[in-house]
């Protein structure tokens, strides 16, 4: 049977300073079954430039001749794939080394989809200076992948007891095309019901299939840089700016926010709107327990290390809450949460500590998602004493940091 061949999709808009490395690193595959599809937003800087100057026949660029959401342009960019399986890339991450080789071996039998774990590069622009320049990453990944099945995973992920990232998304995987046309079909001529694209194809892809591959083993780096729009909405950093990535978003959403909920700071919340999305749209995607939504926030460890944001994630849970006719169970929860501070923010940097990837250091030799990409090739096929203890004092300082910040709003308050 024939390999089959992939269709890699970066949208991006005026950030060409981090495009030009996210290409290099689709560029690099020596695999020649590979389209690399970069979709421009109605750019005004140097993105089509970055691009040509690129010079593989493998990389199309496509410019959407105005402005979009960035939903839209996920969309926009979904009608033009044309290969056996298609994922999707930031602007910002990059394909490890040799990924569409070996992605194209593991799906040789037609499976439906297949997800991986997700692994960070925080560029030195990131927003938090503690983890600029740093990889968040496993060392040991095995090769391997095993079959999982939807219907246990995503009532998980709906109760808010699995994390998303467990789910087959484009983002942090590869999906059938075919399956993608025929969700489409499905749902009024359109793949992408919601303004957190991700996600939503995680779960509309699981509600979609019996079972989709998982592996342990990553094939693309997640970049967080000062672009990111993820990391200005969760850790609330520059979000009163009016040109801030978060804000940009707000802005620009065509689709409306899911009636039920209000966006907040908070990756349940982020979770929860494109599970209500879906289950609009699909019987086969679970109810969403807005009460375990609401508990899930007040445990989420990001929520509860970054006072930052804390008061108007309160504020959005308090609205979120007397719509559901759930205000006296969140102020009892709020309650709880205000008598045991404390303990809450030492499980949550235990947790951190225990269950999160290790924090490693790039150094002066890794400037972005390219380099951090070959870095983080060669430390999943070693373990390093060195890396481990770079490890260490990178989430030492992080822990520091968390810890300082919370006593100096503790002291405020």
């Amino acid at each position: 049977m024939p390999r089959p061949s992939l269709t890699i999709v970066l949208p991006t808009r005026e950030r060409h300073d981090t495009l030009r490395w996210a290409l290099e690193t689709c560029v690099s595959q020596d695999y020649d079954r590979l389209e690399i599809i970069v979709s421009d937003n109605a750019s005004r800087d140097q993105t089509r430039e970055v691009v040509e100057a690129v010079g593989d026949p493998r990389v199309r660029y496509l410019n959407t001749g105005r402005p979009m959401s960035m939903t839209e342009n996920w969309e926009f960019a979904l009608a033009h794939a044309t290969h056996d399986y298609v994922g999707y890339l930031g602007d910002d991450d990059g394909l490890m080394p040799g990924a569409a080789g070996d992605l194209s071996e593991i799906l040789a039998g037609g499976e439906a989809a297949l997800r991986w774990p997700v692994h960070a590069y925080y560029w030195p622009s990131y927003v938090d200076p503690s983890l600029a320049n740093c990889l968040s990453m496993r060392f040991r990944q095995p090769y391997g992948t095993v079959p999982r099945r939807s219907a246990e995973v995503l009532p998980e992920v709906a109760a808010f007891r699995a994390h998303a990232h467990q789910l087959p998304s484009l983002y942090w995987g590869v999906v059938k095309r075919s399956l993608l046309d025929s969700v489409r079909q499905r749902s009024g001529g359109a793949f992408f019901h919601s303004v957190i694209p991700d996600i939503y194809s995680g779960i509309v892809v699981a509600g979609s299939v019996d079972t989709y591959l998982s592996t342990d083993r990553i094939y693309s780096l997640s970049g967080s840089s000062g672009h990111s729009t993820g990391a200005s909405q969760v850790t609330g950093a520059g979000n009163d700016a009016e040109d801030s990535p978060a804000q940009r978003f707000e802005a620009e959403n065509s689709i409306p926010f899911h009636p039920a909920l209000r966006m907040t700071a908070a990756l349940p919340v982020l979770v929860g709107e494109p599970l209500l999305q879906a289950h609009d749209r699909f019987a086969s995607v679970p109810e969403v327990d807005i009460s375990a939504l609401l508990d899930a926030v007040l445990r989420d460890r990001d929520y509860l290390l970054n006072p930052r944001v804390r008061d108007s994630v309160h504020a959005t849970l308090r609205q979120i809450a007397v719509q559901h006719g759930l205000g006296e169970h969140l102020e009892h929860e709020l309650a709880r949460e205000r008598r045991g501070a404390t303990a809450r923010m030492g499980l949550a940097a235990a947790d951190l500590i225990l269950r999160g990837n290790p924090i490693v250091p790039c150094g002066e030799g890794v400037t972005n998602i390219y380099e951090a990409t070959l870095l983080a090739d060669r430390l999943r096929t070693r373990s390093a004493a060195s890396a481990a203890v770079a490890t260490f004092r990178g989430r030492a300082e992080k822990l520091r940091r968390a810890g300082s910040a919370h006593r100096s709003r503790t002291a405020v308050d």
